[in-house]
């Protein structure tokens, strides 16, 4: 079980707020972080709610946003540069954000973590090195790759949080962006059944799935020969190549289909 005042511990000083703006923003006393931080042991409710912001930055960056107006202006800018800074020191956040910025924030959860999952792969094969450091990991009966982005960041924060584009470089920019292009020629069925037909791939080539896990973690180098395997029949050399390497699979996906 999580130690709750340790968490509590690290949330007043990664996010740089005090305890009583943090129970403001709970929507506790203002004297309950406090007082929890001396208790024997934490509430099942409070517990729930402190082990969710301390897993997940996004989460409070929602938080923030929402009950902004119940704290100080001051509390709220030292708690927002907080949480920014550790959520934007991931490369896969940074193009989370450029691709839903650069999209009006106006695209899909799923189709944010396709366009990682081909930028990476294409980075790989054109590059030779990764373009984030997030391994795919794939939960049981889900074709997502990147699960905790997806919930995380896609789900709780991506409208909360300030894009910095800045730290990245024009190429990685023209890269995700380039793929996403691709991606939105495309019904969400097809770039799911896409996604779908790669995950049974990669997991087959890892020996499958044990059911006894929690799912199946792919490396970069896994990946890598993956795509380069399929890059040999169809070559990925530009985010443009990316549709024909969507035709071949989904005619794959069609009755008759080899």
């Amino acid at each position: 079980m999580a130690d709750t005042k340790q968490q509590l511990t690290d949330i007043i000083e990664a996010y740089n707020i005090g305890k009583k703006p943090l129970s403001t923003l709970l929507g506790w006393g203002v004297t309950t972080v406090m007082n929890q931080l001396k208790a024997d042991n934490a509430s099942p409710e409070f517990a729930s709610k402190i082990n969710e912001i301390h897993e997940n930055p996004y989460a409070f960056a929602r938080l923030l946003e929402e009950n902004k107006r119940l704290i100080t202006d001051v509390a709220y800018r030292k708690a927002k540069a907080a949480v920014e800074k550790r959520i934007l020191r991931d490369k896969s956040a940074l193009l989370v954000m450029y691709l839903a910025r650069h999209s009006n924030f106006d695209i899909a959860p799923y189709q944010l973590t396709a366009a990682l999952f081909y930028s990476q792969a294409l980075s790989l094969l054109i590059n030779g090195r990764p373009l984030f450091d997030d391994d795919v990991y794939y939960l049981h009966r889900s074709f997502i790759p990147y699960p905790s982005i997806y919930s995380g960041l896609i789900k709780n924060g991506v409208k909360y949080v300030r894009t910095e584009t800045d730290a990245l470089t024009n190429e990685e920019k023209d890269l995700v962006s380039g793929v996403n292009k691709v991606l939105c020629g495309y019904s969400p069925n097809a770039i799911r059944a896409v996604l779908k037909a790669d995950r049974a791939r990669l997991v087959e080539r890892h020996g499958g799935e044990d059911e006894e896990t929690d799912g199946v973690l792919i490396t970069l180098n896994e990946l890598q020969s993956f795509f380069a395997e399929n890059s040999a029949l169809t070559p990925l050399n530009d985010p443009k190549d990316l549709k024909r390497y969507f035709e071949l699979k989904l005619a794959k996906k069609k009755p008759g289909g080899n």
